[in-house]
C-alpha cells in the first residue's frame, strides 16, 4: 500500500522512490536459491538521491571484474553520477551498455536473517537480511509470480540487469514507507516480521 519508499544509512545513502501501484514478489527458495527477498520496481522516473554501497561488486557479464565502494546519484530516475573507489573503468563500462543501464529496473529487500555479510556474489548479497538492492537495467516483465498476479514492470529495458546491494544492518539503516519507519538499523519493526530479524 506504500507510495513512497525511502532508504537511508550511516554511509550516506538517502534514496527515495515511488512504488505506487507496484506489487512486491515474495521470492522464496521455491524460485530462487538461496531464499529470500521481496522485489518489485519503482516508477521509472521517480528515484532521487544517493546510494553509497560499500563492498566488492562485479557487474553481470563483465568477466568477474571487481569494483569497490560505489556511490550512485539519481535524479528523476536517471543515474547522473557514478563513482567507484576501485574499478571505475568497469563501472563506466556497465552503465554505458545502453540508455536503460542508467535507470533502475528492480528494487529488492533482502529477508534472509542467516546471511549478514556482504560478498561479491550477487545471488548471496541481494538476500542479506537488513539490506536492500537496486538492479540497474532491465525490469522484470512477468505478470504472474507463483500463481499471484503482480505488477513489477516499470518499462525499463536494457541488456543489463545488475543487482547492487547496500547494507542497512549495522549502519543505522532505515526503510521508511510513506514517512513511517518500517526498519531501523536493518531490523524490521513490525513484531509480525520479527522472524526475519
Amino acid at each position: 500500500a506504500t507510495k513512497v519508499l525511502r532508504f537511508t544509512n550511516s554511509d550516506g545513502t538517502d534514496l527515495t522512490m515511488n512504488i505506487d501501484g507496484f506489487t512486491f514478489c515474495n521470492s522464496t527458495i521455491a524460485r530462487n536459491v538461496p531464499g529470500s527477498e521481496v522485489f518489485s520496481a519503482p516508477a521509472i522516473d521517480s528515484t532521487n538521491g544517493v546510494i553509497v554501497a560499500k563492498g566488492r561488486f562485479a557487474a553481470k557479464g563483465d568477466n568477474g571484474n571487481i569494483m569497490e565502494n560505489l556511490t550512485l546519484r539519481f535524479e528523476n530516475g536517471l543515474l547522473v553520477d557514478a563513482k567507484a573507489e576501485k574499478g571505475q573503468e568497469h563501472l563506466d563500462k556497465a552503465i554505458s551498455i545502453d540508455a536503460g543501464a542508467r535507470r533502475i529496473g528492480e528494487i529488492g529487500i533482502g529477508t534472509n536473517p542467516y546471511l549478514k555479510q556482504h560478498v561479491a556474489s550477487i545471488l548471496l548479497s541481494e538476500k542479506i537480511g537488513g539490506s536492500f538492492h537496486v538492479a540497474l537495467g532491465d525490469a522484470y516483465t512477468m505478470t504472474d509470480y507463483m500463481g499471484d498476479a503482480v505488477h513489477v514492470d516499470n518499462g525499463n529495458r536494457s541488456l543489463l540487469h545488475w543487482d547492487i546491494t547496500t547494507m542497512l544492518i549495522g549502519k543505522q539503516g532505515q526503510i521508511i514507507a510513506d514517512g513511517v519507519p518500517i526498519m531501523a538499523d536493518g531490523l524490521f519493526l513490525d513484531p509480525a516480521l520479527d522472524v526475519l530479524n
